[in-house]
């Protein structure tokens, strides 16, 4: 299941400056991604996201520097490591780096169209496209 809200409103422009999706699996975990670029002091602070797994007893968090843990009885934050680096920039640097060696993409095409039946799910659900 997935529900999603949209916003173009804040720039004005053909490109989303605001989703938020929520998807549910079968066994009820429950997946908050949100991203933007709504904050008033955009571009400094880069993004207005947040991504969130919720499931019966544990709820994972993005935050600045990692990965928060919340259960009963545990508050924990793993820390990323140094040299991590996340997002498309990333991505799209690994992916121009295989194919100047002749390799494979680090991500195959099949991996990236469950991404894109997603966004395409949220955008249904939005009453978008």
């Amino acid at each position: 299941m997935v529900s999603a809200v949209l916003s173009r409103q804040v720039h004005s422009t053909e490109v989303e400056d605001y989703a938020l999706a929520t998807m549910r699996t079968p066994s009820g975990v429950l997946i908050h991604n949100e991203v933007g670029y709504t904050m008033p002091t955009w571009p400094a602070n880069h993004t207005d996201g947040e991504q969130k797994v919720a499931g019966e007893r544990l709820l994972l968090r993005q935050v600045a520097g990692g990965l928060q843990i919340l259960a009963p009885g545990r508050d924990e934050t793993i820390p990323q490591p140094p040299d991590w680096e996340a997002g498309y920039p990333r991505a799209v640097r690994e992916a121009l780096e295989a194919w100047g060696r002749a390799d494979p993409p680090p991500i195959p095409a099949s991996e990236c169209a469950h991404a894109i039946r997603l966004i395409f799910a949220a955008y249904r659900a939005a009453g978008v496209g």
